[in-house]
């Protein structure tokens, strides 16, 4: 197996490669007295009419209106960061972020870190002289520099992995 198949086979087993696994999450239908007790509390983002996007914490899911700490939005003007209430007509869909642990991270972080350093001390001996004694400095450099990018992308790579998001349709 050349090493750009190899490539391909790890890509293709870390982000799959089927449509479904592109594909995204299938929505969850809801009506609005249901979903206090499920986004309460937690992180989502609304797609307003307008086309306006608001990213935030739910604060509570009242009978009129969703209020949410806004942290990010796509129209400073009409939803501010901060406290606020989107009116519940405006509501229709949204996508709920949530948690599935950290063992994501924990084995991206430990896979990489192993993966890195031995790629990079791989790497350092090939680009060196073997007769050279003075290699294992640049081996060692090598290992450690690949260890830590390993950890970095390995860390990333579990954090979407430990991610879940949910959209949600409101339905009447």
């Amino acid at each position: 197996m050349t090493s750009k198949s190899a490539v391909a086979v790890l890509f293709m087993a870390l982000f799959g490669g089927g449509a479904t696994g592109l594909a995204g999450p299938r929505p969850v239908e809801l009506k609005w007295s249901e979903l206090g007790s499920l986004i309460s509390g937690h992180t989502v983002e609304l797609t307003l009419p307008g086309g306006a996007k608001v990213k935030g914490d739910v604060a509570a899911v009242r009978e009129d209106a969703l209020a949410i700490d806004v942290r990010k939005t796509s129209d400073a003007k009409a939803y501010p960061r901060g406290g606020t209430t989107i009116p519940r007509a405006s509501v229709t869909t949204l996508r709920l972020e949530r948690s599935r642990g950290r063992w994501g991270r924990i084995l991206g972080s430990v896979g990489g870190v192993v993966a890195g350093a031995a790629l990079g001390g791989y790497v350092a001996n090939a680009a060196t002289d073997p007769r050279d004694f003075q290699n294992i400095g640049t081996v060692a450099v090598g290992a450690l520099a690949g260890g830590v990018a390993g950890s970095l992308a390995g860390y990333q790579l579990g954090r979407i992995a430990d991610r879940k998001v949910i959209v949600i349709r409101i339905v009447p």
